[in-house]
């Protein structure tokens, strides 16, 4: 008889609410205690967000994307085409990708990769480096020769497309 009275007793909608509760309970407990507090989370979203900012992740994410895409165009049949054709094709492909692979789209991404490569401490030690005048004269550079620096793969796509499609060939 008493299997069966624990057996009901079990299924009884107090002990079932009872039950959940104790179970929030220890899930909330064990949320404070193992240090995940969002408004930490928050602190370091925000601090990450400063250093990406004072870092000009932003301004360097943009005109690397646009040379990356015009560079496929430059390459293999692409390089078939005329400049005009070219051109055409790389303002429509870019606007295109700038529609789906935006800032807006990659922030969250980014974030997430600073918060799991750098600590707390890391990340301060960047952010009072990135505030220093020389380390902003140099991301100012940095800006400003994206494009030349992106443009001198340009030189060499041939012949790495050549390679690659060598080691593809002895692969096979």
């Amino acid at each position: 008889m008493s299997g069966q009275t624990r057996c009901r007793d079990a299924d009884s909608p107090f002990l079932n609410v009872l039950f959940r509760r104790r179970q929030l309970l220890v899930v909330i407990v064990s949320i404070l205690f193992a240090g995940v507090n969002p408004s930490h989370a928050q602190e370091q979203e925000r601090r990450i967000q400063a250093v990406m900012r004072c870092q000009k992740l932003e301004e360097r994410f943009t005109p690397g994307r646009d040379l990356g895409a015009q560079t496929v165009f430059k390459m293999g049949a692409g390089s078939q085409l005329t400049s005009i054709v070219r051109q055409r094709l790389e303002v429509a492909a870019t606007r295109a990708i700038g529609q789906l692979f935006s800032w807006n789209e990659v922030e969250q991404d980014y974030i997430k990769v600073y918060a799991e490569t750098c600590s707390p401490d890391q990340l301060d030690f960047i952010f009072e480096l990135c505030r220093h005048p020389h380390y902003q004269q140099l991301m100012q550079l940095e800006i400003l020769m994206t494009k030349d620096t992106l443009a001198l793969n340009e030189n060499y796509i041939f012949q790495i497309q050549q390679a690659a499609l060598k080691a593809v060939q002895d692969v096979l």
